[in-house]
């Protein structure tokens, strides 16, 4: 139960900084340096938050499946 829990945290930590990131990315677009340049990158923590949702699923993947293995018992 504690992996899922963390698993839940890791996903929902990870959806709100994937959308700061989108955020951040349209008020750049927006601005009138962005919509000039057109050159946006987004920075190492974008992808981080993406790894915690890929992680956070992981976890809560792998904790249901023994919780499954250990009824089966």
């Amino acid at each position: 139960m504690k992996k899922t829990l963390f698993g839940v945290g890791l996903i929902i930590a990870g959806c709100i900084g994937v959308a700061l990131g989108n955020l951040e990315e349209t008020i750049y677009y927006t601005s009138q340096i962005g919509a000039a340049e057109r050159n946006f990158h987004q920075g190492a923590a974008y992808y981080m938050f993406w790894a915690y949702i890929l992680i956070g699923f992981a976890s809560v993947i792998a904790d249901q499946m023994k919780a499954k293995k250990k009824k089966g018992r």
